[in-house]
């Protein structure tokens, strides 16, 4: 065998190598991604149960491709966005089904909180992730961070700090709010005036 051959086998034997490394790395990300997407679900169905929708049939059809298929078809409409009737016909076509708009609707909204999708007026479009998950909370006559803050506020009999305030609304209300999304949030409500007072590093509010 010549240099030449050595050289080229040494090299065939390095790539095959390489794809097999990289398949292996491929197998591992999707058994990663499955793994989350069935956590996400969960968490989806939990939400569903907090917003109040029944998890009876919601439990199936979040584990169902209906979901799926609608959320790829919103994200590939992009900000034109899809009209509601449309994407129930298509996700229909898709999974050979019939969908109906509102059936649609109460199976997306955990979607909504969680800020993968807006529905304005009978229009579908990506949603913006955090930054819009008040609104959405809003329209779907869910809490607020501003209500469940308020909220542990005016039950607690004394003054809270940051933390406590956390932990109670964790505990009476099941979320998590940021440090860094109760502060800004405190002082906003200071600055309106008569409905908390800033404490030392305490907060109240103002009883009516």
């Amino acid at each position: 065998m010549t240099m030449h051959e050595r050289e080229r086998s040494s090299r065939i034997v390095a790539e095959a190598t390489r794809i097999i490394d990289l398949s292996a790395q491929i197998d591992a990300a999707l058994d990663q991604a499955e793994r989350l997407d069935r956590e996400r679900i969960a968490a989806a169905v939990e939400l569903a149960g907090l917003a109040g929708v029944d998890l009876g049939a919601q439990q199936r059809r979040l584990a169902s491709p209906a979901i799926e298929h609608a959320l790829n078809i919103v994200r590939s409409a992009g900000d034109e966005g899809i009209p509601a009737g449309q994407l129930a016909e298509r996700v229909g076509k898709a999974t050979g089904r019939r969908v109906t708009e509102k059936g649609l609707r109460d199976d997306l909204r955990p979607f909504h909180v969680m800020g993968d999708i807006r529905l304005n007026g009978n229009l579908y479009r990506p949603g913006n992730g955090r930054a819009n998950r008040q609104r959405t909370k809003k329209q779907l006559g869910l809490p607020t961070d501003t209500v469940m803050v308020l909220e542990v506020l005016r039950a607690s009999p004394e003054p809270m700090g940051i933390r406590a305030m956390m932990d109670a609304v964790k505990e009476r209300f099941g979320e998590t709010i940021p440090r860094t999304s109760i502060s800004p949030l405190l002082r906003k409500l200071d600055d309106r005036g008569g409905i908390v007072v800033h404490l030392g590093d305490k907060w109240a509010a103002v009883k009516a």
